[in-house]
């Protein structure tokens, strides 16, 4: 069925009792055109603090007018907070804003405008900044790790964005449901570091026939906590990044066109394993130093420790990793035959 025409904001919320007033009042202090239905869905993603309560109070200190409600996910993890936040929601545009995202007052009515100026787009970046100045001297090199910084040096189509302040398009997203295909990446849980979820759905949206598109316009701060600007959760996130990437490598290789992997003398999984490793004794020396030393702002650090990352995530799913890439080649296959 078509939805209405207008925005769903979804905020997923564990424990945000303590960021979750910003995020809301920047949100309740939009510019909106005459004419615009938006509302906003909290999830509550089986917090254990006062976050809905405080949501609450917050929402009534502005306006009781403003189309605001909770719902609680008791299943923990960011994707099913997302998925019942989209079924709890009732127009074609949902924008995922999360709980320390202060998104500037025209973002909505720009996200608006952009995704009903390209109707083949499924999903829509934009660029977020760190809300304070005191962030480490290296931040700005990784800042996308952050969800942080431009995604694009121009605005147009891009492969994929961060979750942080994206709009998808709900019938694009149905599409994505009713198509039978499954994920294969691990998402977001509490406090771990699993990544992944956002570059996937972007990889299957463009499987489908649709466009990720990215824009300047669209500006947010995020409020990054001081614990999470460290060099160690920097080291954390680029090995949760790499334990992904084994994963999503079945996508970026269906669609560059790549024939299905076949066991051949040993197993795929195994080859590939190999092949990092031995990708890896050159950086022998920067490993052993690392384990020792933090190596602060190290350039060559970082994507060796994905590499690590990448080569853990191959072994832990050996049993059915080749099957992965099975799966999304007949995916693209199955699209391919409905076209």
């Amino acid at each position: 069925m078509e939805r209405e025409d207008g925005i769903s904001v979804i905020i997923c919320c564990y424990n945000s009792s303590g960021k979750i007033e910003p995020t809301l009042e920047h949100l309740f202090r939009q510019n909106i055109n005459a004419g615009l239905n938006w509302e906003i869905i909290l999830v509550d993603n089986n917090c254990k603090d006062d976050t809905v309560q405080k949501a609450t109070s917050i929402r009534n200190k502005f306006s009781q007018k403003i189309d605001f409600r909770t719902v609680h996910e008791s299943t923990p993890g960011l994707m099913h907070a997302r998925k019942l936040g989209i079924a709890s929601s009732k127009y074609e545009f949902l924008l995922f804003v999360d709980d320390d995202n202060w998104i500037d007052s025209d973002y909505l009515a720009n996200c608006h405008r952009i995704m009903s100026e390209f109707p083949n787009t499924a999903v829509l970046g934009g660029v977020g900044t760190a809300a304070s100045n005191s962030v480490p001297w290296w931040f700005k090199d990784y800042q996308q790790s952050y969800a942080t910084g431009p995604q694009s040096e121009t605005d147009g189509i891009v492969p994929t964005v961060y979750g942080a302040g994206m709009c998808v398009r709900y019938s694009a997203w149905a599409e994505l449901e009713n198509s039978g295909h499954k994920s294969i990446v691990l998402g977001r849980t509490g406090s771990k570091l699993s990544s992944g979820e956002d570059n996937e759905m972007c990889y299957s949206l463009r499987i489908l026939g649709y466009d990720i598109r990215y824009s300047s316009h669209l500006t947010f701060k995020h409020d990054l906590p001081l614990d999470r600007l460290d060099w160690k959760h920097l080291r954390q996130l680029y090995f949760g990044f790499g334990e992904a990437k084994a994963r999503l490598d079945a996508y970026t290789a269906t669609m560059d066109g790549k024939p299905v992997p076949k066991n051949g003398r040993f197993p795929f999984w195994f080859n590939r394993i190999y092949f990092l490793t031995f990708s890896l004794l050159p950086e022998i020396g920067i490993i052993l130093r690392s384990l020792i030393f933090s190596l602060e702002g190290d350039k060559r650090l970082l994507p060796v420790i994905s590499k690590i990352g990448q080569i853990k995530g191959i072994y832990s799913i050996r049993k059915e990793y080749l099957s992965m890439y099975r799966e999304i080649a007949e995916f693209r296959s199955r699209v391919n035959r409905s076209k």
